[in-house]
């Protein structure tokens, strides 16, 4: 009984802290292009998703704060996504796939 009550406490406080973030779920995945407004992303099954960037979505990399212009095609992302599930709440930007 322990474990489930356990387990029940970690599933709570993981969808609260997605809840305080704003968002309601991750994409990852590696930039494709990036245009005003927007970017495609390619997800590690190939699907290619378009996520709609706002004045109000930040962007951070290596955990420092970032900007639009270090998106670029190849790197690798983390998006928190907007209710919506298309708008980027956070965008962090990892490393490049092409070296």
């Amino acid at each position: 009984m322990r474990k489930i009550a356990s387990l029940f406490l970690i599933v709570l406080l993981a969808s609260s802290a997605a809840f305080a973030h704003g968002g309601t779920g991750n994409l990852l995945g590696t930039v494709k292009e990036v245009h005003e407004g927007h970017m495609l992303v390619t997800t590690k099954d190939g699907h290619e998703v378009t996520v709609h960037l706002t004045d109000k979505t930040k962007y951070e990399k290596a955990s420092k704060a970032a900007a639009i212009q270090d998106v670029v095609a190849g790197a690798r992302v983390s998006v928190t996504l907007e209710k919506d599930g298309k708008t980027a709440v956070t965008v962090k930007i990892g490393s490049s796939t092409s070296r």
